[in-house]
């Protein structure tokens, strides 16, 4: 209970050691908020200031397909620079005519934006408004040489638009999932949680107390520091670390992430220190970890899963230490099992190099 308390009292005097702590109560939640999904704005229209029967169809067409009426080209342009809306469409004076006379170049103006998202959607659902109301002059000029006019044409084509579609779907209904309304958020807090800890065990944990270890060792006996120093301060050091990411995933509202972060953090403990063990020095840990948090961009999927595009980092990523959180996520009882193996691995690796220490001196 001695060296338990010496550990603490010692650990709290680390600036470092508590700034980690706060960083984990404090981001994890700030990444939370930062997932919130922002929906692109709609796009607009300024209609014919002389409606004829074609733009009226338009104007029903886009106002149906989330379009957004502005009472004139002024306004339009204002919202499209405020980024009230995304692009826009103007709708020329004497449509029908200019339909007639299959004067089709520059037939509408659209206004796009750098900063649109979506605009090549919001001109389609334009063309497409085109040609809803152009397709009977098409088949008006194919039937040209027969009796059958235009006004005939336009007839037979609003009787067929009005009553329904113009053709019909065959509809198969399978069993699917909607994706879950806090998806983002989760991807986010689990980026957050995954590469703090992992930063905060190797940097407040793992290379500290090893080194510690290693200058306590040739004063006071390897038996004495273990028991004294080593596992206190794994103990403290560790404990920490998971009460401060236990708070981050509460404010977070991921309460049910509490358990999974001690099995997180025993891997990441248990690969620092056979990484200690293995390659004598702490520069080797400090760029292990740096290489890992730059990886963990590109294999964490945080905004999209690159293994849908690159088969290959599905198998890649799960030898990256920040992914194991993920798969924690979808199975913590397989990743108890292997922190069991992965203690029983570090204690075997440690054991070995103390007897390699001990052969040396």
């Amino acid at each position: 209970m001695n060296s338990l308390l010496f550990s603490f009292q010692r650990t709290i005097r680390s600036a470092s050691f508590l700034l980690m702590l706060l960083v984990l109560v404090t981001v994890i939640p700030l990444f939370a908020g930062s997932a919130e999904t922002i929906s692109p704005a709609p796009a607009g229209f300024v209609g014919a200031r002389i409606k004829d029967a074609s733009a009226q169809k338009i104007e029903a067409y886009l106002l149906e397909n989330g379009f957004v009426e502005c009472a004139d080209e002024e306004e339009l342009y204002a919202e499209i620079s405020a980024g009230n809306l995304e692009c826009g469409v103007i709708i020329p004076d004497e449509l029908e005519k200019r339909l007639r006379a299959a004067d089709l170049d520059n037939l509408l103006l659209f206004i796009d934006s750098p900063t649109a998202l979506l605009s090549d959607l919001w001109r389609e659902y334009a063309a497409a408004a085109v040609y809803s109301v152009y397709a009977p002059y098409i088949t008006a000029d194919v039937l040209s040489d027969s009796e059958i006019e235009l006004e005939e044409v336009l007839a037979a084509y609003d009787d067929m638009m009005s009553s329904g579609y113009a053709f019909t779907f065959e509809i198969e209904t399978i069993s699917g999932a909607m994706e879950p309304e806090q998806f983002r958020t989760t991807q986010f807090v689990l980026f957050a949680c995954a590469v703090l800890i992992f930063i905060a065990v190797g940097f407040g944990v793992c290379i500290p107390v090893v080194s510690d270890s290693k200058i306590m060792g040739s004063r006071i006996g390897a038996r004495r520091t273990i028991q004294n120093l080593y596992l206190p301060q794994l103990v403290i050091r560790n404990l920490l670390v998971w009460l401060a990411g236990a708070a981050g995933v509460w404010l977070a509202g991921f309460q049910s992430f509490i358990p999974m972060l001690a099995v997180y953090i025993i891997l990441i403990n248990c690969t620092g220190l056979v990484l200690l063990s293995l390659f004598d020095g702490k520069s080797w840990l400090q760029i292990f970890t740096t290489l890992i948090c730059l990886a963990s961009v590109v294999l964490c999927p945080l905004f999209i899963d690159i293994s849908l595009f690159f088969p290959v980092f599905g198998f890649l990523r799960k030898l990256c230490p920040t992914y194991w959180l993920w798969m924690l996520a979808d199975n913590i009882k397989s990743g108890l099992f292997f922190a069991m193996l992965a203690i029983g691995l570090t204690t075997a690796v440690q054991a070995l190099s103390l007897v390699k220490r001990r052969v040396r001196l």
